[in-house]
């Protein structure tokens, strides 16, 4: 029988390979264009796919699909969570000038309740009356989390910052809003995963090679912005479109009698995808999950350091698993890491040169004392 978890789970990983994406302009005067969910909205400048967006002197805002024939002012009049359409040019100051804006609301499609419904039947999650020494089952197997309560809720009081408002105060009776809920992992692997459901998963391996509480912000906000960029449906949807589930099926239900673990199954699954995300949607996560934590209070430098102490571990071998398993979680090589560091390098330079924020690094260490006890 398939397990259809083992899949989804190999599609949701923090750290997968990519393909190439298009280019977007980054010098003065570069022709641009973006799209995403409209994540904040201050003083007239739109904050959407991790980028800063004003409005070109004269331009509007013409609303699409629900609101066809509305006009908005400026952002500050559309609704947070909004599907915004932006073409402008790169300013002086890094900002978006755009001179065509569109807007629609986000009324969370067909897919992801499918997706979403798939999920539950291979997901199963405890109470958080039972996430101390729990367990999670995905796709049939089982897997432990950490008996420290105190761990379980850092993680989470840190992953509830980092979700944008839209998200926290949707509609809950809507189909396929993700509800946000954070699990570690007791796993050796350096990894962490999302489902679009909106459960994230934390290995033990991850929070043990990281610094800080701002540095786990950054992963974090990576992978809520997964979900909530839905990258998963569209991963889902490709598939389908592929037949490739096809071929997983029939290794799926090889690897299922396996004394597999977490990592197994996404290793698993990178194998068969072997571009779990593209690289625009790596990119994306970066940059709106380099915005979370900033909205967030966390320093954004911090983020760049992430990848730079991960190129630096693939170097030395100082990751737990295999070669092939630091291949797969590690967005394929040294060189990428290095490109991921170097694409948040330019974003904080970009918006950020002046922020400074919590990185906390004692709090961090005392969890991860813990953590080295079990």
């Amino acid at each position: 029988m398939l397990r259809p978890l083992l899949i989804l789970a190999s599609l949701f990983a923090f750290v997968g390979c990519a393909t190439s994406s298009g280019s977007r302009g980054s010098a003065p005067g570069d022709n641009v264009a973006i799209s995403g969910y409209l994540d904040l909205a201050r003083d007239g400048v739109g904050y959407l796919d991790g980028e800063q967006v004003a409005l070109a002197p004269g331009a509007s805002i013409q609303g699409a699909d629900a609101w066809d024939r509305r006009s908005f002012p400026s952002f500050d009049a559309v609704n947070l969570g909004a599907w915004v359409d932006v073409r402008g040019v790169r300013g002086p100051d890094g900002r978006i000038v755009a001179s065509r804006v569109s807007a629609e609301p986000n009324e969370f499609t067909r897919p992801d309740s499918l997706v979403q419904s798939l999920l539950a039947s291979g997901l199963s999650l405890p109470p958080p009356s039972q996430l101390s020494g729990g367990r999670v089952e995905i796709g049939g197997m089982r897997f432990q989390l950490v008996e420290d309560r105190e761990i379980q809720t850092y993680v989470t009081r840190i992953g509830y910052r980092l979700v944008p408002e839209h998200v926290q105060f949707a509609d809950p009776d809507q189909p396929g809003v993700p509800l946000f809920r954070f699990y570690v992992i007791e796993d050796t692997t350096f990894n962490a995963f999302a489902f679009p459901d909106g459960s994230v998963f934390v290995h033990t391996g991850l929070l043990r090679a990281l610094e800080n509480e701002a540095q786990l912000a950054a992963v974090l906000g990576h992978e809520i912005a997964h979900a909530t960029y839905e990258h998963g449906r569209r991963r889902f949807q490709r598939s389908q479109r592929t037949a490739i589930l096809r071929h997983v099926a029939r290794d799926a239900v090889d690897l299922a009698g396996a004394d597999a673990t977490v990592a197994g199954a996404i290793v698993f699954g990178s194998g068969v995808f072997s571009n779990v995300y593209s690289r625009g949607e790596e990119d994306q996560a970066d940059r709106v999950g380099l915005h979370y934590m900033v909205e967030a209070g966390y320093d954004p430098r911090e983020a760049v350091k992430v990848w730079e102490r991960i190129a630096a571990l693939t170097d030395r071998g100082g990751l737990a698993g295999a070669a092939q398993d630091i291949e797969t979680f590690l967005y394929s090589s040294h060189s990428a890491a290095s490109a991921r560091a170097e694409h948040l390098r330019e974003l904080v330079a970009r918006y950020h040169s002046a922020s400074t924020g919590l990185i906390r690094v004692e709090e961090y260490e005392l969890l991860q004392s813990k953590l080295i006890i079990w």
